[in-house]
C-alpha cells in the first residue's frame, strides 16, 4: 500500500510539472546516466588479491589479460631507520613484448629502501604473469607487508547529490517562469483594461445598455486582424461568442475573468457591474472613476518599466567604463 501512495505521489508531480519542465528533468537524467556510464568506462578492471590469514596481500590475481589494472595497496616497511608505510599504484597493463622494467641510478636515490621498493614495483608492472606474488623482503633485507587500502570513490555519489539538488533548482526555476508569464499576463490585461473601460463608458453614455455595449465592443475587436488583438480584446470576444451568454451576467463573466488571471483591477470592474444589475446604479460616474484610475495606473506602469530599461542600462554602461579606465591606466602601469 506503501508503495502505491508513493507510485500515486510521483505521478501526481510529475503531472504538475509543464512541458518545458518534464523535458529539462528528462535531459537532466539522461545526462546523469551518461556520466555514471563514461565513470564506469573511465575506471579500468581491477583483479583480486590472495590474503593470507594475517589479513596480508602476497599475490595480485589479474582479471583478464587484455585488459589494464589498478592495485592499490599499503606497503609497511620494517628497516632499520624503523617501520614506514607508503601507500602504492601498482597499475598492471597487457602483457606487451615492448614492455622494460624501470630502472633508476641508485646513486641519485638518498633512501635505499625507497629506491629498492620503486624497483620491486617496476619489476611487478613489468610482469606479464596472471599472477604476480609480492615480495616479503627488500634486497637490503627491510621486511615488507603488504595490506589493502580501502578506496572510496566519491564520484558517483556527488554526481547522485548533484543530480538531485538539481531537481528543486529545476522546479524552482519553472515556478519562477510560471508566476513570471502570470505577471507578464496581467501586465498585459492592464496595459488594455483603461481603454476597454473607456469604450464601455462611452458605450454607455450613448444610451446602450451594458450587454449590447459589450456586444458592440466584440465586434469592432472581431474587425481587426486576430494577430492584432489583445488578450483582453480575445477574451472579451469568446465571452460574447459563449453560448448562454445572455442568460448569464456580464458581472459573473467578468469575475470568472478576473479570478483566472488574478486580476484585482477587472474584479472591481465585475463589482460596478455587479451594482448595476442588482440595484439598478448609474455606473457612468464610478465608470469614469475608475477609467482615470485605470489611466493613472498606466502611466506608473510605464514609470516603472523605464526605471527597469534605465538600470538594464547600468550594467553595459559600467562594463564600457571599466574597460575604458583598464585602457586609459594600462600604458601608465606598464612604463613603471
Amino acid at each position: 500500500m506503501d508503495d502505491k501512495r508513493k507510485g500515486y505521489k510521483v505521478k501526481a508531480a510529475l503531472a504538475k510539472l509543464t512541458e518545458k519542465q518534464r523535458k529539462d528533468l528528462l535531459t537532466i537524467t539522461l545526462l546523469f546516466i551518461g556520466l555514471l556510464f563514461l565513470l564506469l568506462l573511465r575506471n579500468p578492471e581491477s583483479g583480486s588479491y590472495v590474503v593470507n590469514q594475517k589479513g596480508e596481500v602476497t599475490t595480485i590475481v589479474r582479471n583478464e589479460e587484455s585488459k589494464s589494472g589498478e592495485y592499490h595497496v599499503l606497503a609497511e616497511l620494517y628497516g632499520e631507520g624503523g617501520r614506514e608505510e607508503k601507500e602504492i599504484e601498482i597499475v598492471l597493463d597487457p602483457p606487451s613484448s615492448e614492455k622494460e622494467a624501470k630502472d633508476v641510478d641508485s646513486d641519485e636515490r638518498e633512501d635505499q629502501s625507497a629506491w629498492l621498493l620503486e624497483q620491486v614495483i617496476a619489476e611487478i608492472e613489468a610482469s606479464e604473469a596472471m599472477s604476480v606474488k609480492l615480495p616479503s623482503a627488500l634486497e637490503d633485507g627491510t621486511k615488507v607487508r603488504w595490506h589493502l587500502v580501502k578506496e572510496r570513490d566519491y564520484t558517483p555519489l556527488a554526481l547522485a547529490v548533484g543530480y538531485f539538488l538539481l531537481i528543486p533548482v529545476l522546479l524552482q526555476n519553472g515556478r519562477y517562469e510560471r508566476k513570471k508569464a502570470e505577471a507578464a499576463t496581467r501586465n498585459e490585461i492592464l496595459a488594455d483594461l483603461p481603454r476597454f473601460t473607456n469604450q464601455l463608458l462611452l458605450m454607455m453614455n450613448a444610451g446602450l445598455i451594458l450587454k449590447d455595449a459589450l456586444e458592440h465592443i466584440a465586434g469592432c475587436y472581431e474587425r481587426k486582424d486576430e494577430r492584432d488583438l489583445s488578450l483582453l480584446e480575445r477574451e472579451v470576444c469568446a465571452m460574447v461568442k459563449k453560448d448562454g451568454w445572455e442568460k448569464q451576467s456580464a458581472a459573473t463573466h467578468f469575475t470568472e475573468l478576473a479570478r483566472k488571471y488574478s486580476v484585482k483591477e477587472l474584479m472591481r470592474l465585475a463589482t460596478i457591474l455587479r451594482e448595476n444589475e442588482r440595484k439598478g446604479i448609474n455606473i457612468i460616474e464610478p465608470l469614469e472613476r475608475e477609467s482615470e484610475y485605470l489611466f493613472e495606473h498606466r502611466k506608473l506602469m510605464g514609470k516603472e518599466q523605464g526605471k527597469r530599461i534605465d538600470l538594464k542600462m547600468s550594467y553595459p554602461l559600467a562594463c564600457l567604463l571599466f574597460l575604458l579606465i583598464v585602457i586609459t591606466m594600462a600604458p601608465t602601469m606598464l612604463s613603471l
